[in-house]
């Protein structure tokens, strides 16, 4: 079941259990999500882990995204991901960004 916390801007988000396909592989899932808007721009920050104990895995992902409307008809959108994984001892690190 996923439980879901809100404040003002910040949500939470939070499954810890067992979602492994044959009822006992222990998968958590967590996330948690910030915003912040303004007149013209917003700024978010986002961060989730899944846990998988089953197969020795945890991956974490992080972002960050703006929002700008500098006038009417026009939405500048940026966002910055990265991410590690830690998969039977070897770990994976990666990252990305985008403007649309």
């Amino acid at each position: 079941m996923v439980r879901r916390l809100v404040a003002e801007g910040v949500r939470i988000f939070r499954s810890p259990g067992t979602w492994g396909s044959d009822g006992d592989g222990g998968r958590g899932f967590y996330a948690l999500r910030a915003t912040r808007d303004f007149a013209t721009q917003g700024i978010g920050v986002l961060w989730t882990r899944v846990d998988n104990s089953a197969i020795d895995r945890r991956a974490d992902v992080h972002a960050i995204d703006h929002r700008w409307s500098p006038g009417q008809g026009w939405s500048i959108r940026s966002t910055m991901v990265g991410s590690q994984i830690d998969a039977a001892g070897a770990r994976t690190d990666d990252s990305g960004a985008q403007v649309l």
